[in-house]
């Protein structure tokens, strides 16, 4: 036990360079996987998916060894995600505010011959005064 001890200690500061150098490579992996999703055109979704939610396993080690380093892909993650809703959303307003919907006028109206020909009479039928009370 003592041995196990003794080894243990041996061993300990490469064991703690050893999670410090992954940390830091999983760190940059994963900012690299998260600028990925800055690229226009790209299926964000799919990114997530197949980038980004399969290596969640990574991303709950660097958070247990480093909550420093996660906080900061964190940031990154929702800074990026941020940018890229605004820019769909600029989009979107921007496709909204160049449709030009015409209001219809009089001369576009189907029909509008008819009702003016039509029109003491339509007015005489929906009108609110009693029959008699009609001049």
């Amino acid at each position: 036990s003592t041995a196990m001890t003794s080894a243990c200690a041996d061993i300990a500061p490469e064991l703690e360079k050893l999670r410090i150098k992954s940390v830091h490579k999983i760190r940059d992996f994963l900012l690299g996987r998260v600028a990925s999703l800055k690229k226009k055109f790209t299926n964000i979704q799919i990114l997530q998916q197949s980038a980004l939610l399969k290596f969640k396993g990574l991303y709950r080690f660097m958070q247990e060894h480093s909550p420093e380093m996660t906080a900061e892909v964190k940031e990154a993650y929702t800074t990026t995600m941020s940018g890229i809703y605004l820019r769909h959303v600029k989009a979107y307003l921007s496709g909204l505010m160049q449709l030009r919907v015409e209001v219809a006028t009089k001369g576009d109206l189907l029909g509008v011959e008819e009702w003016h020909a039509l029109g003491s009479f339509s007015s005489s039928i929906f009108s609110s005064k009693p029959g008699h009370a009609r001049g």
